[in-house]
């Protein structure tokens, strides 16, 4: 492939002017993680190339630009003209002027949210991926604004079968390629991965495959004449079918026939197919997102700190600015280091508060140590382009993903404020602690015991009468509100209530950190009295970022 073709495919590369102006809104934005999946060694006729100064990103093929242009040009939005023009952000970033980046990184949100279509290709830019092929694109970080900011959101991805048709279980596939590539939609792909595909090969008489089409490869022009239903002998429908049950089975499993299938008229039997592009937390935590970002506040910015943590970046600092615009939190990246991640989030977390909002990052996870400067957040895990957040534990590492629960999100937390030293200033329902070394009876009375959640195996006694001078507390932060993947039914906690359990510092008698989480009752916490809290971490940010 000549490099005048190459050109063709990218449209052109958008200069800063395209942004301010209505032109954007014919722009095809393009989602896909760093690396990416590996080309097949035997694959030879493939044209690459890389960019300068994005060397690490590895190698770009020309046949996925081109595949995404096809998808591109032919998927249309109501309201929106068909793109005439690709953003990527390898080729349209200048990546050897910082000043540029800046730029960019500040406007990220309104390139994505002025788009008329974002393609998430989630193996990358060297080769698009199978539906059943791991990939890294929901471990990055800058991929959660790109998924939930545009209006319009497919997956790009190879696609050998025939089309398909859906009933309920998920959005329709489309080929884009015949026998070669087909997209699906976002919330889709998050369906079918929580829920599985399912469907059934059938004989076509009328050469109707649904609402795949085919393109012709020699014929680039922007009006295409694209066949809505060609004829051909060799295309058959693929349709879903509701899923009756939540677990994977075998192909040949006649447990997904219904009475009076088509199994009894002759035909094949359905196929069960779990897309591996997303694991299963991944895919629940971003549906949470999704599912709240336009009705509720607090609940969709809960799941945006699970979704958060679980991804990583080269930059630590890139784990904040991903995400700011997502919280309508503007900052500046000329303030901040590659490595200053803590001072980002302190910021972030600051204008959450200043804005009216709440801290709902407490719900993030229950089981994760603290913070050390601002125990409020778990511990930052580890970040790096090609993998997924890891921390590190007395055990050895583990994947923050596992620590993390996508089945419940915590509402009603607190509201307050947050100082430059990290310490987050609140206003709760809270009662003196003690250790219980047994079951404790005073009076002949039975004082109410509790467990934390994770950590130690410690149970712990409300101590009457000592508000002023105990040595723990526990507050009140929130209630976990049970959330199951589509079609699962609802659970009820039998201690929906979270504490948080805190003590006091060591050489400020006014501050206290957070030492576990544990579960109660409304019962429980019912003429609690409210006090002024001040929960920090045992070490200083301020000390920390000079």
């Amino acid at each position: 492939m000549t490099t005048s073709k190459i050109n063709s495919l990218i449209y052109r590369t958008c200069p800063r002017s395209i942004f301010a102006c209505s032109r954007l809104i014919y722009s095809s934005t393009i989602s896909y993680p760093w690396q990416g999946l590996e080309l097949d060694d035997a694959v030879t006729d493939v044209t690459r190339f890389t960019i300068k100064g994005a060397e690490l990103g590895g190698v770009i093929s020309a046949d996925v630009l081109l595949t995404s242009c096809r998808a591109a040009k032919h998927l249309k939005q109501a309201g929106y003209r068909r793109p005439t023009l690709l953003w990527l952000d390898r080729l349209c970033i200048k990546q050897e002027d910082e000043e540029d980046k800046r730029w960019q990184i500040k406007n990220m949100y309104d390139i994505y949210k002025r788009c008329a279509l974002c393609l998430v290709l989630p193996g990358g830019l060297k080769r698009l991926a199978e539906l059943s092929e791991e990939t890294t694109w929901a471990k990055r970080a800058w991929t959660l604004q790109e998924a939930l900011v545009p209006d319009h959101v497919e997956c790009l991805f190879s696609w050998r079968k025939l089309s398909m048709k859906t009933t309920v279980s998920c959005d329709s596939v489309v080929v884009v390629e015949p026998f070669r590539s087909a997209v699906l939609s976002l919330e889709g792909l998050l369906n079918a991965t929580m829920t599985g595909l399912k469907y059934t090969l059938t004989e076509s008489g009328d050469g109707d495959y649904g609402n795949g089409f085919q393109i012709d490869a020699e014929n680039e022009d922007e009006d295409d004449d694209l066949s809505e239903n060609p004829s051909s002998s060799e295309i058959k429908d693929l349709k879903l079918e509701d899923p009756q049950t939540d677990e994977i089975i075998d192909d040949d499993s006649s447990d997904w026939q219904d009475e009076g299938s088509e199994k009894e008229q002759g035909a094949e039997s359905p196929i069960r197919e779990k897309p591996n592009t997303l694991t299963s937390t991944e895919a629940h935590v971003l549906y949470n997102v999704l599912k709240h970002r336009e009705s509720d506040r607090d609940m969709k910015e809960a799941a945006l700190w699970k979704c958060a943590l679980m991804r990583t970046s080269s930059r630590p600092v890139d784990m904040v600015f991903s995400v700011m615009a997502l919280f309508g939190v503007p900052l500046d990246p000329a303030f901040f280091d590659h490595n200053d991640r803590e001072k980002a989030t302190l910021a972030l977390a600051q204008g959450i508060l200043q804005s009216g909002g709440r801290a709902t990052w407490l719900g993030i996870s229950l089981t994760m140590d603290p913070s050390p400067f601002m125990s409020t957040l778990p511990t930052f895990p580890e970040t790096n382009v090609a993998g997924g957040a890891m921390i590190q534990t007395p055990t050895g590492p583990q994947s923050v993903e596992n620590m993390v629960d996508s089945y419940w999100l915590l509402t009603e937390t607190l509201t307050g404020s947050m100082d430059a030293d990290g310490n987050f200033h609140t206003r709760s329902r809270a009662a003196a602690l003690k250790r219980a070394e047994r079951s404790l009876k005073k009076e002949g009375r039975v004082i109410t015991e509790f467990e934390i959640m994770g950590g130690e195996a410690e149970k712990w006694v409300v101590e009457p009468g000592s508000e002023s001078d105990g040595q723990y507390y526990a507050i009140v932060i929130g209630e976990r509100l049970s959330l199951q993947p589509p079609g699962a039914s609802e659970i009820a906690y039998p201690d929906p209530i979270v504490l948080m359990i805190i003590r006091r510092h060591g050489t400020k008698p006014d501050r206290y950190d957070r030492k576990a989480f544990a579960g109660s009752t409304m019962k429980f916490v019912e003429g609690w009295p409210e006090l002024d809290i001040c929960v920090g971490g045992p070490k200083g940010l301020r000390g920390y970022l000079k």
